[in-house]
């Protein structure tokens, strides 16, 4: 990741809307919604330096919804990505 660069997740519809933030390869928890704390993770890809996908653990039903991808330099907005999340809730037999 570029110097000064911010990669933030968010769910507009949360408040607050951060579902995780990365600064400069540094992961920044402060402002993350808890719903979200200790579930989120996005690994350093050597292999693809541009890579800023977002690993969520422990999928819940509540977790579906649209997330925007937000690549900031200083304050400056270089890339918006909208993903939309489904889960799907499991059957039991």
């Amino acid at each position: 990741m570029e110097q000064d660069t911010t990669v933030t997740w968010t769910r507009p519809d949360l408040d607050p809307s951060t579902v995780h933030r990365r600064h400069e390869d540094r992961d920044e928890p402060d402002g993350q919604n808890t719903r979200y704390r200790g579930r989120t993770a996005m690994r350093a890809n050597e292999a693809d330096p541009k890579d800023l996908s977002l690993a969520l653990s422990k999928p819940e039903l509540s977790d579906t919804g649209s997330y925007d991808c937000i690549i900031s330099k200083q304050k400056d907005v270089l890339k918006l990505t909208d993903v939309e999340l489904q889960v799907k809730g499991q059957h039991s037999l």
